[in-house]
């Protein structure tokens, strides 16, 4: 299991004064109808890849915000009356704000869950996704078309909310399947219509080589088998297959990686249920999963698992 950095956020005002500094560090102008009594709390995690976040305000207030990641957002308590461009909208409604786009919110005491996601990654992974290398991020609404799309995208904001909070968050395979869940979600609540639908029949299609690639490495995982292979095996050439495995193995893992941790898995299964020496055990569980020598299964082991195949033994 993939482990990085996150990061984590959570403050709540003291004063006026420091709700003020607060709002002004993401906002480009703030404009209050009730300074005395403004108070202001968020929540925040986040790597790379995504942002989750929460937010609530006391007191009434104008906010003004540019932003460089794509921004999406939910009132969960009171108004919140906001505008991008011509668009305006209110209530309960999801709303979008796109990389470049100026949001203007009218606050009054309110209460918000939203979503920040650079734009590289989510390219990165749409063109893996749909084996576009032309792939740009592209919306052609700021709210859900149908009210099922609206329900769709607040349960989603909901789940990722209450998702950021566990200690699950901290593992990377986890945090890669949410990113592409938002990504999913995003696409399909505010992108293009046909160009959605159309996306979505090539992505399930990619998906369907994927897990045949990947099923044939769990089930030659003991042969001298190679990447080419396995590309073989799911009918694409092997730099789609490395795409494959960016768009929708866990943590985004290269075919390599997949393979050398199942090797590994297996072999540590050995190790555990081995009856015999130790040393022994080492050496034929090494030559029974393809390894080379045992200096490699012993740094390919400690890469993935943490420990040394001697550790593994002793449980």
């Amino acid at each position: 299991m993939g482990w990085m950095t996150t990061v984590h956020l959570k403050h709540r005002s003291t004063s006026s004064h420091d709700a003020e500094a607060m709002i002004r560090e993401f906002s480009q102008d703030l404009r209050l109808d009730s300074p005395g009594r403004l108070r202001h709390s968020v929540e925040s995690h986040s790597d790379h890849r995504l942002r989750v976040m929460s937010l609530a305000f006391v007191g009434d207030l104008t906010t003004v915000a540019d932003t460089e990641h794509i921004v999406a957002a939910v009132t969960t308590r009171g108004a919140i009356d906001w505008s991008v461009g011509e668009t305006r909208g209110g209530g309960a409604t999801p709303w979008l704000q796109a990389p470049g786009t100026r949001a203007t919110s009218r606050v009054s005491t309110a209460a918000e869950q939203a979503i920040a996601l650079p734009v590289a990654p989510f390219e990165r992974l749409g063109r893996a996704m749909f084996g576009d290398p032309a792939f740009r991020v592209r919306f052609d609404r700021l709210t859900p078309a149908t009210p099922q799309l609206e329900d769709y995208f607040r349960t989603t904001l909901r789940y990722a909310s209450s998702l950021a909070r566990t200690r699950a968050f901290e593992s990377d395979l986890v945090r890669a399947d949410l990113h592409r869940l938002l990504c999913v979600s995003l696409l399909e609540t505010f992108g293009p219509r046909e160009e959605t639908r159309r996306r979505a029949r090539t992505a399930a299609d990619r998906r369907t080589r994927y897990q045949r690639a990947a099923a044939f490495l769990d089930d030659h995982v003991s042969l001298p088998i190679t990447i080419d292979d396995a590309a073989q095996a799911a009918g694409v050439a092997s730099a789609e297959l490395a795409e494959l495995f960016v768009a929708f193995s866990p943590a985004e893992r290269t075919p390599q990686q997949y393979l050398r941790r199942a090797r590994v898995s297996a072999a540590r299964r050995d190790l555990v249920e081995f009856d015999g020496p130790r040393q022994e055990a080492v050496g034929s569980v090494a030559t029974r999963w393809g390894f080379a020598s045992m200096r490699t299964f012993v740094r390919e082991f400690h890469a993935v698992t943490g420990e040394t195949p001697w550790d593994a033994r002793r449980h």
